[in-house]
This record gives C-alpha cells, structure tokens and sequence, in this order.
C-alpha cells in the first residue's frame, strides 16, 4: 500500500512551484514548502505596506495588474528595478548505535536575481506599456556524514521573460486594455527539491498568459475587474550517480478572474472590496523521485472574498487595512495503471485506485503605516499574516480504506516589511526590505541515507513523520527601483 502522506508532500510540490511559476492569483499549497516568485518583477508604489493590494490603488502597479489602468495617466514613465532575495541552512546532527555510528551535515543556500527593466507611455486615450528582464537562479547543496566524501550538487538558470500590454479609453469614465506575458521557462525556484540527491536538475519550457481588463471611475467610486489565462508547457529532469536520466513533463492551465471595488467615503476614509475566482486543471504526470509515486491529476477551484479601509489620519499619514478570506477546493486522484483484483474487487485500467480531497479554509490579513516626514520623502512599514488550514479526506478503492482529518495540517506564514521612497524632480527612488518566516525546506537525511537500490525500485515505505519535518527557513529579500517620468 503507498503511503498516504507521500501524495499529500507531492501534492505540495506540485501546486508550489506551478503556483509561483504561473502567477497564480490565489496560491494553493499543502504545506510551508519555501519557494520564491519565479516572474517578473514590476514596480509598485505601496512595495513597503505589508502586502496591501486592493485598499489602495498603486499608480506603479495597476497597469500590469490591469492593463485597462494604462490610459489612467499622460506622459512617459520609465523604470529599473534590481531584486535579490535568498537564505543559507546548515544543519548537522549524528546517529549512534551500541558500537558505532556517524554524524552528518548538510549545508544549502539558494539566491534569486532578477533586473527588470519597463517603459509606459500613455496620451489619455491610448497607452502602451512594455517590459522585460533577467533572472539567475542558483542553489547548492553539500551533504555528507563521517568517514565518506561530501554530496554536493548545484542548480543555476538564466531566463528573459517579456510583457506587452496596450490599452484604451473608450469614455471618459471607461478604459478597457489587453496584456501579454511569455516567460522562456530554463528553470524555477524550488525545482531542485523534486530531485533530491541529483547531480543536475534541467528545465525547458514556456509560460503563456494572457488578460483582458476593464476599469471605471465615477465620482468618488471606482471598479476594475481583469480576467486571464495562463498556460504552462515545460519538461524536466534530472541526472543521478546511481541510475538513470529522469524526465518529466508538466503542463497546466489556469483561468482566473479579479474585481476590485472602491468607494471613498470622506476626505479621510475610503473602503474596498475584492472577488477572486481561479480555476487550475492539473493533468496527469510521471513519477518525481522525491515521493516514489506518479503525481496525480486533478483540479483546483480557489476563491477569495476581502474588504479593505484606507485611513487618512492627516495629510502626512495613512493607515492601509486588507482581510480575506480563502476558501480551496482541491480534488486529486490516482489512476490505476493496470486491472487489479483484490479482496475488496476489481479495478480496471484508467479507473481511479483512490482519491484525496482538499478542502480549504484560509485567512490573510495585511497591514500598512506611510509616513511623508517631508514632501519629497515618503516611509513605509506593514506586515502580512497568511494563516492556512484545511481538512484532508483520502478514499483507497484498492484496498477499501478511506481516512479523514480535520485539520490535516495548519501553519502560518509572516512577513514584514519597509521602505523609503525619495523624490528628486522627475526621478523617484525606492527600497524595499521583506522578511518572510514561516516556510521552510523538507527534511530529507533520514531518507536519503538509505540503500539507493531501494529508492530506486519505488518499494521503500517511508515514515510519514520523518518524510514530512520541514526545517523552517527565514528568507530576506532586497527591491530597488529607479523611475523617471516625463
């Protein structure tokens, strides 16, 4: 019988990284498996607010979001913007028998890059706006254990991702616009960790997406609503000491839709209101050997519902509040590979030998404080609390067992953040600092040091426990962004 638990971490995996790779509006995952955006970055003006997005319009950010935002201003507006983000674990520990043993350590560290570079251009009536990049992604790993030589392997990519968009006003009060973004995929973060123990990982492929957008202002009152598909085509592999070349191939397909509300309520006070839908369909996939069992098909439906308050305490200080509320549905299955009888019956080819059910209830909440000490100097501190938790139910038709748990698992990940944005004529400059806690890397010495001929038949039972300690990891990541106006 497969371990239960194994296709819970591999279902983790999977929404993880396709999650981070798609920009997924709504993310879904199992557990707190660290990884980092693997898109393009684009500017924002509320970087520093602790993840406020809805309550308070972002001049930088919209147009991206939603190209219909692009005619909202006149003129031409160019940026760069530098990012890092990483974080270094060293773990040791030993084992002793009655006469013997050994003692172990492992170091990993990982580190994400990126430059951006965009331009916009708008008349009031039409706009056009354009961006691209460079990501390097790097990771290393040296494992070892006494009396025997170090595991060490590495990880690096190199991609160029480009965004167009263009958009229209139609009315005075009304701007429509479409928007395109292709990532030529040579890897994503996280990808390493489906292929433990590898000497080299690879990755070729493509990412797709397309949205569609509408905004419309009248009087104090303002709504958008932007809709999308993303589309992610890719293989990869690995390459081990002791067996064969590994290949996978990973697709999905992700259809989401946004709308934003806003009201402003006095000179001091505005509300907002937000609805996300997201529809992603997982098709069927090989085998990773991180779990010794072939990843499952399936389909995720993500919802969101929030509201949001901007506070003006007086014109040098704004309180920003968002809360949502998150409720996934996610259903995945294991299709038999062959007609199997057993004593609870018989299964055919292509039928499904059991099922696991995802039932979501998450909350998130963000905070913000901007503070305009001066009228060229702007400060800016928030925090975000992301609480996850959801009820697990898995059906065996193989073996005629089901199991429920509710929660199967809860956590809560932490950010804080800060910046400080200065204004010099048509040049304005930006830092933004975020610190994330929370997540963290899968525990993997135990299961790696044992026989690899084992591992390598698929017929090693894992110890849920074990298989699923995550050691937590604290990422720090560093935004800085250059804009001219004209």
């Amino acid at each position: 019988m497969r371990t239960t638990s194994l296709f819970t971490v591999l279902l983790a995996a999977l929404f993880i990284v396709t999650a981070t790779l798609t920009a997924q509006i709504i993310t879904v995952k199992t557990y707190p498996i660290l990884s980092d955006q693997s898109v393009l970055e684009l500017p924002s003006a509320n970087g520093g607010l602790g993840g406020i997005a809805f309550a308070l319009h972002d001049r930088f950010a919209e147009p991206y979001r939603n190209p219909a935002f692009i005619t909202s201003s006149k003129g031409v507006a160019m940026f760069v913007l530098p990012r890092w983000s990483g974080w270094n674990l060293s773990h040791t520990g030993g084992t002793r028998y009655t006469q013997s043993g050994y003692d172990y350590s492992s170091q990993q560290s990982a580190s994400n890059a990126q430059l951006s570079i965009g331009a916009l251009t708008a008349d009031g009536t039409y706009g056009i706006a354009v961006a691209t990049g460079y990501q390097r992604l790097r990771s290393s790993l040296r494992d070892g254990t006494s009396g025997s030589l170090p595991f060490t392997s590495s990880f690096n990519a190199d991609q160029h991702p480009i965004l167009v968009a263009g958009g229209l006003a139609i009315t005075e009060h009304i701007s429509i616009g479409a928007l395109y973004n292709y990532i030529p995929l040579k890897g994503f973060d996280g990808i390493q960790f489906l292929y433990p123990r590898s000497r080299t990982v690879h990755v070729s492929g493509s990412v797709n997406e397309y949205r569609l957008g509408v905004s419309a202002a009248f009087g104090s009152s303002a709504f958008d609503i932007v809709a999308g598909r993303n589309m992610l085509d890719a293989s990869h592999g690995a390459t081990y000491e002791w067996g064969p070349m590994v290949e996978n191939k990973d697709e999905n397909d992700n259809i989401f839709a946004q709308g934003i509300f806003r009201q402003e309520v006095s000179e001091k006070v505005s509300l907002a209101a937000t609805a996300t839908a997201n529809w992603k369909e997982l098709p069927k996939l090989p085998d990773y050997p991180i779990a010794g069992v072939p990843r499952d098909p399936g389909y995720t439906r993500a919802f969101n519902l929030g509201g949001g308050m901007t506070y003006m305490m007086n014109p040098s200080i704004l309180f920003a509040f968002e809360y949502l509320y998150e409720p996934i549905m996610a259903d995945t299955w294991v299709d038999a590979l062959e007609t199997r009888t057993t004593g609870s019956g018989t299964i055919m080819k292509g039928n499904r030998e059991q099922e696991h059910n995802y039932d979501f209830h998450n909350h998130i909440l963000h905070l913000g404080l901007q503070i305009r000490p001066e009228e060229w100097l702007t400060l800016q501190a928030g925090a975000s609390l992301h609480s996850y938790s959801y009820a697990y139910e898995m059906k065996d038709h193989l073996n005629n067992i089901s199991r429920q748990s509710s929660p199967e698992n809860e956590w809560t990940e932490t950010t804080l953040t800060g910046g400080i944005i200065a204004q010099y004529g048509n040049v304005q400059l930006s830092y933004t600092a975020e610190f994330l806690t929370g997540r963290g890397l899968l525990e993997q010495e135990r299961i790696f040091r044992w026989d690899q001929a084992g591992v390598r038949a698929n017929d090693v039972i894992l110890v849920p426990n074990d298989f699923l300690k995550i050691k937590p990891v604290n990422v720090m990541s560093h935004r800085m962004t250059v804009m001219y106006a004209l």
